[in-house]
């Protein structure tokens, strides 16, 4: 109960990186050093019945390794003891860290990006929107995520008349130009790149990217009347 070691295996051993003669006998506290004893002595003021757990979520460090901690007090009054299992889980909370930045990095890029993006899943529906396809729509993430594309794209089409819902059953890259209608009931051409997701033959979703090509489509426009009709008289 006052934190003294009586008893050691040979993981904790190893973990410690210390020999069972230094370790038996020796405070449980010291192998601590700073704030991570200062945080095991506000755990543990006294040998109560609770349990007490340190996990990966606030793991302590110990001689520069990340470890779980998890107190048992004993049920034995007679015998009180308090057993402290450790897992060291360095290189699985490292990996954790490391995947969840390159995810924030992933994140931003999205973010940044000024072409409107979509996650799909096998279904076709949203399960994913960066802020510029938000804008583009005038969704929000909450209520565009769930969404069929055919609720975006010409709005009513049979899915087999839906060039970009036809990726999901071929597996093949879709490019070209569609109708996307904005939550206010109008809508824009876009220009759009579809790449489904495959894995082990299977599609599991698609990525739709996608740009406003409004302003590109008004020049086409002016450049065809210009080509067709006289500038002067205005006859084809």
């Amino acid at each position: 109960p006052d934190g003294t070691i009586s008893q050691v295996n040979a993981a904790a051993l190893a973990l410690c990186g210390l020999e069972e003669e230094k370790l038996l006998g020796s405070s449980f506290f010291a192998l601590f050093s700073g704030e991570h004893r200062e945080r095991l002595h506000r755990l543990l003021p006294s040998p109560g019945p609770a349990q007490v757990i340190i996990d990966e979520t606030a793991p302590i460090l110990l001689k520069g390794k990340m470890i779980t901690i998890h107190f048992f007090p004993s049920r034995d009054a007679a015998s009180p003891l308090i057993a402290a299992i450790m897992q060291d889980l360095t290189e699985k909370i490292t990996t954790a860290r490391q995947l969840e930045l390159l995810r924030r990095q992933q994140e931003r890029i999205l973010n940044a990006v000024g072409e409107g993006i979509f996650g799909l899943d096998p279904q076709g529906c949203i399960t994913f929107a960066n802020p510029t396809a938000l804008t583009m729509l005038g969704y929000d993430q909450r209520t565009l995520v769930g969404r069929s594309l055919r609720e975006i794209v010409r709005d009513g089409t049979p899915e087999h008349d839906c060039s970009l819902c036809g990726a999901s059953q071929d597996g093949l890259v879709r490019k070209g130009a569609e109708t996307f209608r904005r939550k206010n009931g109008s809508s824009f051409p876009a220009r759009y790149t579809c790449t489904p997701i495959v894995e082990n033959q299977e599609t599991l979703g698609m990525v739709v990217v996608f740009a406003d090509i409004t302003e590109s489509k008004k020049m086409e426009d002016r450049l065809r009347e210009s080509a067709l009709r006289d500038e002067l008289t205005s006859l084809f």
